[in-house]
């Protein structure tokens, strides 16, 4: 809901209550960061797509509104992070991309790539340290990165070029 209210506030700002956005703005942000899209939320959004003619950017790249509008997660109501997920490198890619993973835990931490519609492009299986993902069977665009284990879950954006 909060990332559909950024997308109408940012993209129709004329036909947008200013007054509530500005009320709830600092909300709407700390759920957004702290409840990270879904591959049925990320789906949906690729099916309005379809119709609209653009994906709402802020399913696929939660970092959005702190970046637009200067919001942050209050410390005391953040989530505690022992798992950590580092910048994807080079992004955007042409052929490989990497990333550092720090305190994974014992089981399986699973990296799945989505595409603009939601379709699950790519899964591997995440290990401690550097990972590294081979991008030549994905077409130039932009992708949700998806890590997903019992140490924590994470969501990164990907764009893959030429």
């Amino acid at each position: 809901m909060s990332r559909a209210v950024f997308y109408f506030n940012t993209i129709y700002e004329g036909a947008a209550n200013r007054n509530f956005f500005s009320a709830q703005r600092t909300v709407l942000g700390d759920w957004t960061a702290l409840d990270a899209p879904s591959p049925l939320e990320i789906l949906r959004s690729g099916r309005i797509a379809t119709y609209q003619g653009n994906v709402n950017p802020f399913i696929l790249d939660p970092s959005l509104p702190t970046r637009l509008f200067g919001l942050s997660v209050k410390a005391e109501e953040s989530v505690p992070v022992e798992f950590e997920v580092g910048y994807l490198y080079p992004n955007p890619a042409r052929d490989s991309v990497s990333f550092n993973l720090k305190g994974l835990r014992t089981g399986t931490t699973n990296i799945t790539i989505y595409d603009v519609l939601g379709r699950s492009v790519g899964s591997y299986e995440a290990s401690e340290s550097v990972n590294t993902i081979t991008l030549s069977h994905l077409s130039p665009a932009m992708y949700s990165v998806h890590i997903d284990g019992q140490s924590g879950t994470s969501r990164k954006t990907l764009i893959k070029i030429r």
